[in-house]
């Protein structure tokens, strides 16, 4: 069953940029194993978008935002955290984002025409590999 919040955010997607960047955070969430970092995000929509033919890529600010609105949805967790680098012995900051409920990745694979397109050329590609 799908919470009628994420519903609402895949209905709007095609009606505002800002419900667009949310749905891309839920399925590059849902393909990762419910956590990623703020940056990691970025670059994986983008990859994503890529991937199924969309050339619109999203940036940092876009992402950020969208974030904070699904963690005032209860959709995911937004964790300030020091994220370890190669480059900076102390870290850098960073936002630490999750699923809140890693069931919802499933459900979305089920319904979203998106993340089905993405998983299948996944599948292809992975599949000539062997």
């Amino acid at each position: 069953m799908l919470p009628s919040s994420v519903r609402e955010i895949f209905e709007k997607e095609n009606e505002s940029k800002k419900y667009e960047v949310m749905a891309d955070i839920l399925r590059v969430l849902s393909l990762t194993f419910g956590k990623l970092w703020l940056f990691e995000i970025v670059n994986e929509i983008n990859a994503f978008r890529r991937t199924i033919g969309i050339s619109e890529s999203v940036n940092y600010e876009e992402c950020l935002n969208a974030t904070r609105e699904l963690a005032n949805k209860g959709l995911i967790t937004y964790e300030k955290k020091i994220r370890g680098t190669f480059t900076s012995p102390k870290g850098v900051p960073d936002i630490l984002v999750g699923l809140r409920n890693r069931a919802l990745a499933s459900v979305l694979v089920s319904i979203d025409a998106k993340l089905r397109k993405y998983v299948e050329i996944r599948r292809k590609v992975f599949g000539n590999l062997k």
